[in-house]
């Protein structure tokens, strides 16, 4: 079966100049925000992509729609290489792929009612007449749970909460029926009640729209309840990928593990006990290009982390690990 989105090679370089070498236009130096990821999303499927801050994974996200252009490798989504698109081919991309950003703060123009925010995806698009569109409109709200309808239609984004803007940026995602939505960490900026309230509107919308969704998160408990396989992201490279409770229940990668170690637990009298290598090391440290990204934090690392970089390979059936000490 042919994936709905697939990466080959992809890669994301920043460059930094830093201190008199900015003033001065000396050598540039380079981040891989995403070095050389190769993954597959299929239709259907709920993947949650999880990581620390400074990771990748937005840089990973927007690559994926084509919001940034990537530095080097191929993206392809039903098939096509997204970056050769061009006119209607390019328009109807647009229309079957979208994303929900991290802040429905800054999302949603101030100066747009409701209904023009949704409205005007609509229209961009030449979709429907003008009675039509309200109809769409209304039923947008509906799905997502904004009711009466009639109440948001002429509402300005600073009339609403946070859950009810952001449940307004999902309804106009949504009102293009797309095929596949990238949500960049949704629920950061919302209290917990909300979060829970929204996570359960967004598997509901899932099954109604049968979409398939990247979930990209820094949660990797939130990652349980909203994917059904995961990617786990450190420094621009995929560290390990599977089916989320398989991943879940017996993590291979240091890294994963650090990041399940790392999960708080609801109990006063217990203490969290990470490796003494990952809890005294620094996350934001220089990245080498050289060897393992993981590396310098690992308290498995051997020489041969040092100076080779792992490749992502089959451990076991649907389980994928970059680690020189897992073998297959």
């Amino acid at each position: 079966m042919r994936p709905l989105v697939e990466t080959v090679n992809l890669k994301k370089y920043f460059s930094v100049r830093r201190g008199v070498a900015r003033l001065l236009k000396g050598r540039v130096k380079y981040v891989p925000a995403v070095d050389d990821v190769n993954l597959k999303i299929y239709e259907g499927e709920r993947v949650s992509l999880v990581g620390e801050s400074g990771s990748g994974k937005t840089t990973l996200g927007r690559l994926l729609l084509r919001l940034i252009t990537l530095t080097s490798g191929e993206i392809y989504f039903e098939g096509k290489n997204i970056m050769l698109l061009k006119g209607k081919e390019l328009k109807e991309f647009r229309q079957k792929a979208q994303i929900i950003f991290q802040d429905p703060y800054t999302a949603l123009d101030l100066r747009q009612t409701i209904r023009g925010a949704l409205e005007e995806a609509l229209i961009i698009h030449n979709l429907y007449s003008r009675e039509e569109r309200l109809e769409t409109v209304i039923k947008a709200l509906k799905s997502v749970g904004l009711v009466p309808p009639e109440f948001f239609l002429e509402k300005y984004p600073h009339e609403l909460s946070g859950g009810q803007r952001q449940r307004a940026v999902i309804a106009r995602a949504l009102i293009l029926n797309p095929k596949f939505l990238v949500f960049d960490e949704p629920l950061s900026l919302l209290d917990a009640t909300t979060r829970v309230q929204i996570l359960n509107m967004i598997n509901e919308v899932k099954e109604k729209f049968n979409l398939t969704y990247l979930f990209i998160t820094h949660d990797i408990a939130l990652a349980r309840y909203i994917s059904d396989k995961m990617f786990i992201m450190y420094q621009g490279k995929i560290m390990e990928a599977g089916l989320t409770e398989e991943v879940l229940k017996d993590p291979l990668h240091p890294y994963t593990k650090t990041l399940m170690m790392a999960i708080p637990v609801p109990d006063p009298e217990t203490k969290i006990s990470l490796p003494p290598k990952v809890s005294g090391m620094d996350a934001y440290m220089v990245i080498s290009l050289q060897g393992c990204r993981f590396y310098p934090r690992c308290m498995y690392a051997t020489q041969q982390c040092k100076i080779e970089t792992p490749l992502l390979k089959e451990v076991e059936p649907n389980r994928l690990v970059a680690c020189w000490n897992i073998k297959s």
